[in-house]
């Protein structure tokens, strides 16, 4: 029940973050929207596609666009979320936004210096590309030779991509949106923020 509590302010206060924004993009499906890019602090990872980043003294909840990594409760859904732990957890990022989804989040590609974090957690077979909503060849071709190379959940066989195994698990998503998370990894305390 906590852990419910804690999404719910999380919610309430990126929703918050998000009304407050003086930047908005121009597109007509962005409306009200941080625009462009920003920068922020890391201060928690929620599985391997989605994190916490503290933004002018608000959290705010981005979902890396054009990939989907395993569901926690998924082969290899705790190995994706550490190794987007390993990426950011604690750091400096560079957040390129491009909508907000339905669920509240920034939906964006993220960089640490002139690492795509996006693309290498598909690079390192941590996610899949999701060309559903993209054309990104160089995406599409880093799946491959993580594909080939066997790389993290490519390593075994039968890899379920996360729409499929919440289609044949429903009853662990009963009362919260595809997406939502369950629990959070804490940043370390920083006396800075």
């Amino acid at each position: 029940m906590n852990t419910v509590r804690l999404l719910i302010c999380v919610a309430l206060i990126c929703s918050s973050a998000l009304a407050n924004a003086t930047e908005s993009c121009e597109s007509p499906l962005c409306d009200g929207i941080p625009a462009g890019t920003f920068s922020g602090k890391v201060i928690a990872v929620i599985d391997g596609d989605t994190l916490l980043v503290f933004r002018d003294r608000h959290p705010v909840k981005v979902r890396l666009a054009e990939i989907d990594a395993p569901e926690k409760a998924q082969p290899y859904g705790s190995a994706s979320k550490q190794s987007l732990v390993e990426l950011v957890m604690g750091k400096q990022i560079q957040v390129a936004s491009r909508v907000v989804d339905d669920y509240g989040r920034v939906v964006a590609t993220v960089h640490i210096g002139e690492i795509n974090v996006n693309h290498e957690q598909v690079r390192r077979g941590m996610a899949w590309e999701y060309s559903r909503y993209h054309s990104n060849r160089e995406l599409m071709a880093l799946q491959r030779e993580a594909q080939q190379e066997r790389r993290g959940l490519w390593a075994g066989e039968g890899a379920v991509e996360p729409s499929q195994w919440r289609k044949q698990h429903p009853s662990i998503f009963v009362g919260r949106p595809a997406g939502a998370a369950s629990a959070v990894a804490p940043a370390p305390a920083d006396p800075a923020l």
